[in-house]
């Protein structure tokens, strides 16, 4: 049976005809044994991207590795259980990260590959994929070089300023390491990380093929910017006030009144009747049609579907929907004019739950306009006093020492023995809008990590490099 084996591996490799080998590092390799098979790449739409890799092993079985670098879960190997050929078709079996079985066909001569994948969210896609050549493999990994030297940001002339820390050997000593943890994952996947002192940006760094062109997908930090939008709908008198009931602006007619401020603070009392929502034909309707289970106003759950109710009341209130009303109110004030926000709409709604992509550098406009007050460039486009209600405890979670605001998070980060205020912005994977107002910090990190333990990981990565950046940066 193992002469079999080895003789269906070696037709695996006569039949893929890769010309050398490397190892998943992309690294050529000396031992002859392990080799890489090929890369095949998926690619459904900009939010889910991922990379198959096939090697065969020392002890000569077969592995799979998924790698995902623009949305993803960690790169993870799996041993494939079963080998068959079907020429000129490979089937290829074996578990993946979420320990589902998947079966991939490639077909050698047309050089594709077919399969199913369960995604984070539990929904199943059908794949096509298509084989990559070595030369194009550089973003499944953390960096095309392994350069760890600290880099200054460049000035763009897209509204953000930049500093440069070259000459202070102590602050670049820490960012360098910190680039090298990144590379070697100590703190998961990490896909930029941006720190900006005194309104300056003085740390850029991208790594799996991201770029400053790149359009991150923002999750939940979705949530944040609906905030942000019912604040300007206020100040433009669209809306009257945050106690106001939401039948003012939609076809809602509870025995229970439910204020935009229950709405905003994740108090609307509704039941919580998981995501089917997002499969019906009018969700608004099917989030409105949920039962009043709490009284509005006085408990707190997180609810995927408020930001889209919000929407809805943004858009008969403003006559726009929200992609539009935000670019108009904000984005296009701050420089933000490459972003998406198309993906699951519903009869022109934007998904407010999370599906808005912004690039880093303009995640870091939205952190530098809530650390500024709402001013932009000694323009008031927000109130100070609608950006510090964001702000206010509504809620305190106790386990977790955190709280909410209005579709902002509210916690502490600990800096040699003090702690410190933060304003956030949270999307799964590790998508943060960090501001530290009293140190005049904002930063942005994206990821990967949809571990929960993983969420808040790369924070302790900040904690030292905020702490040399504010201690050692006197200008």
């Amino acid at each position: 049976m193992k002469k079999k084996l080895i003789i269906v591996l070696t037709a695996i490799i006569m039949i893929v005809g890769i010309d050398g080998y490397k190892f998943a590092n992309g690294q050529t390799g000396t031992n002859k044994t392990d080799k890489v098979i090929g890369f095949w790449e998926h690619e459904a739409d900009s939010v889910w991207k991922y990379i198959y890799e096939f090697r065969i092993k020392n002890d000569h079985s077969l592995s799979g590795i998924v790698h995902s670098y623009f949305y993803g879960i960690k790169d993870s190997e799996s041993p494939i259980e079963n080998i068959k050929i079907l020429f000129p078709e490979i089937t290829l079996q074996f578990g993946s990260p979420s320990n589902i079985e998947q079966v991939f066909i490639i077909d050698t001569v047309k050089n594709i590959m077919e399969g199913e994948i369960e995604l984070p969210d539990q929904s199943k896609i059908k794949m096509l994929l298509h084989k990559l050549s070595f030369s194009k493999i550089e973003g499944v990994f953390p960096r095309k070089s392994q350069v760890t030297v600290y880099s200054p940001p460049i000035l763009r002339n897209d509204g953000i300023l930049v500093g440069d820390l070259s000459e202070n050997k102590k602050l670049t000593q820490g960012i360098d390491s910190a680039i090298s943890q990144i590379i070697n994952k100590e703190y998961g996947l990490i896909f930029s990380l941006l720190i900006a002192h005194k309104n300056q940006l003085i740390v850029e760094e991208y790594f799996y093929d991201h770029n400053i062109n790149t359009l991150e997908n923002q999750s939940s930090v979705t949530k944040s910017i609906v905030g942000l939008l019912i604040m300007a709908a206020l100040e433009d008198h669209y809306i009257k006030g945050l106690d106001e009931n939401i039948n003012v602006y939609l076809d809602y007619d509870f025995s229970q009144a439910i204020s935009i401020h229950d709405l905003l603070s994740m108090k609307a009392g509704m039941e919580l009747s998981g995501e089917a929502w997002r499969d019906s034909d009018n969700r608004l309707q099917t989030l409105l049609n949920r039962e009043i289970v709490n009284k509005p106003g006085s408990v707190f759950l997180y609810d995927n579907g408020i930001p889209n109710i919000l929407n809805a009341i943004i858009f008969n209130a403003t006559n726009k929907h929200a992609d539009q009303y935000a670019y108009d109110r904000i984005f296009k004030k701050i420089g933000i004019t490459e972003y998406n926000w198309d993906i699951n709409k519903q009869n022109g709604f934007p998904d407010g739950s999370g599906t808005l992509q912004l690039s880093s550098r303009d995640m870091l406009k939205i952190g530098l306009l809530v650390l500024n007050k709402g001013k932009w460039a000694g323009e008031i486009l927000i109130e100070e006093a609608n950006i510090n209600k964001l702000s206010e405890r509504n809620t305190w979670l106790e386990d977790y020492k955190m709280g909410y605001g209005l579709l902002w998070w509210i916690r502490e980060i600990e800096i040699n023995n003090k702690s410190h205020e933060v304003i956030y912005a949270s999307g799964s994977g590790g998508r943060f809008i960090i501001v530290i107002p009293e140190l005049e910090v904002v930063a942005i990190l994206t990821g990967g990590n949809y571990n929960r333990s993983e969420h808040y990981k790369s924070w302790e990565l900040l904690k030292p490099l905020i702490l040399g950046i504010v201690e050692n940066r006197k200008d």
